[in-house]
């Protein structure tokens, strides 16, 4: 059976919005948590979108973080009023890089991040905010090309260390490992944001992007947002989610 995604027609744009489901982190109490891989390979590339909406009052939040296997991180966060994306790797810190933006958008925004691991790539991070190129710097260098394992500990809003925690909405958090996205494509980006800047539809599994359904996808409501649409296996719901007052299809 076909299934139809929720559309509504608005009356300020000559498109279909897509109706997305939207989650709030409270800071204090609500993160996601996973003691297993949700990719059982290695991987160099990958690939992520969501939708954010953060909140004052902290300077680090958490989005996603993996760990594990003798000190092997990725993590992807607000940092400082940057968005930024680092990876530890066998007792070095590999590679962090940094948006441009210092100052992000107010409300909700789309954040799209591709990474590619391997040797003398230039840009080896991709950042978009709102459709727009929002790469900032490098600031370790990547001693030569690496492979991180399938990590078996993840957090989605919290680190697996720290006590930093998301403050803020998110919606349609989608995440592809071994998968490599160029974003620079403007073609590319219309698979994860219209040209109007809202949310699209990614398919029931998160599958329509590349093909084939990836490792993430979280965009049920609050009472199931723990629930992984796409390969990888459910999330564990620590504290309390509720519901955003407000979404990115607004």
């Amino acid at each position: 059976m076909l299934l139809v995604p929720p559309m509504v027609w608005s009356t300020t744009q000559a498109e279909p919005v897509y109706i997305v489901n939207a989650v709030e982190f409270d800071g204090s109490t609500a993160y996601l948590s996973k003691n297993s891989t949700i990719y059982n390979a290695t991987s160099q590339v990958g690939a992520m979108s969501v939708w954010l909406r953060l909140d004052s009052g902290g300077s680090n939040y958490p989005i996603i973080h993996a760990s594990g296997y003798f000190d092997y991180d990725l993590s992807i966060s607000y940092y400082f009023g940057r968005i930024q994306f680092w990876v530890y790797a066998l007792e070095w810190t590999q590679l962090v890089v940094l948006s441009n933006t210092v100052t992000l958008p107010t409300g909700w925004f789309n954040l799209l991040v591709s990474w590619d691991m391997t040797a003398d790539v230039s840009h080896r991070v991709q950042f978009y905010i709102n459709d727009a190129d929002a790469f900032g710097f490098e600031q370790q260098p990547l001693f030569g090309s690496f492979t991180l394992p399938a990590m078996p500990t993840w957090h989605v809003g919290k680190t697996s260390w720290g006590a930093d925690k998301l403050n803020g909405g998110m919606s349609e958090l989608w995440m592809a490992l071994g998968t490599k996205i160029d974003f620079s494509d403007e073609a590319s980006r219309r698979k994860f944001i219209s040209a109007s800047g809202k949310p699209v539809y990614l398919g029931d599994n998160g599958e329509l992007p590349t093909g084939s359904a990836p490792a993430l996808y979280l965009n049920n409501p609050y009472t199931g947002f723990g629930t992984n649409k796409g390969a990888g296996g459910n999330f564990t719901v620590n504290g309390t989610l509720s519901a955003s007052p407000t979404s990115p299809s607004d």
